[in-house]
């Protein structure tokens, strides 16, 4: 049984083979499956770990591999909370794509791994958050995206995704001349009430240790921390 998958839809977009290794297997093992995937003309290779600095860890970076990734998860208990949403905060039900919502999102992404990593080809980050946008508009990904709009200028925005009656922020980004301002916590609030509405308990959100002000923002907003997921790139000749 093959130890790694191939992720078509990363293959496809990237425009060079992608493949991921989700488990933790011994040092035989994986240099048999990097052989394997080598034959198959994988050139990248996604492996996600729980440890940074286990015997798994430690032996993959000796293969090449390099941590690009420390993603953190925080949930927040909402089934009794009471909230108020902003007047400026609407459902976006548009299927228009405009420059402004595409530029947002790509702001959503300054601490991503297709940033971070600087072998990924010219301007990846920007493409995947800008198809992310597209897919979450168009209901091919998320299942609601919600705008703070003041003077018909959008300054902020959010994504949901429900999953296993959780609630999922997929995207959330405020416009970097407009931070500061409590927009963020107003787009979480809209998270809230809509996931309320649905009676469900629980919303999630994901971003990166490294993003210190991401992290401090949600913890201000009564997040506290799930659990913390490392991500490593190995790149193949």
């Amino acid at each position: 049984m093959k130890k790694y998958e191939i992720l078509e839809w990363d293959t496809n977009f990237f425009a060079l083979k992608v493949a991921k290794i989700n488990q933790q297997i011994k040092e035989n093992e994986l240099i048999n499956t990097i052989s394997e995937m080598k034959n198959e003309e994988v050139k990248l290779v996604y492996i996600f770990s729980n440890q940074m600095n286990s015997d798994f860890t430690n032996f993959i970076v000796t293969k090449g591999a390099t941590l690009v990734d420390k993603k953190v998860t925080y949930t927040r208990y909402i089934a009794d909370i009471q909230i108020n949403t902003s007047q400026n905060i609407l459902q976006y039900t548009d299927k228009n794509i405009t420059e402004e919502l595409i530029l947002l999102a790509i702001q959503c992404g300054e601490f991503s791994r297709f940033k971070v990593d600087p072998k990924m080809p010219l301007k990846s980050m920007e493409r995947l958050y800008a198809q992310w946008i597209t897919n979450s508009v168009n209901g091919v990904y998320d299942n609601a995206v919600y705008v703070y709009k003041n003077q018909d200028k959008i300054s902020g925005l959010i994504t949901l995704k429900d999953k296993d009656k959780i609630g999922n922020i997929s995207l959330i980004g405020v416009d970097h001349t407009a931070r500061g301002q409590n927009i963020g916590t107003n787009l979480i609030n809209s998270a809230i009430k809509h996931y309320k509405s649905m009676n469900i308990q629980h919303l999630d959100v994901v971003t990166q240790i490294d993003n210190t002000l991401a992290c401090k923002f949600y913890e201000k907003n009564n997040f506290t921390i799930k659990n913390v997921e490392y991500v490593y790139h190995l790149w193949l000749n």
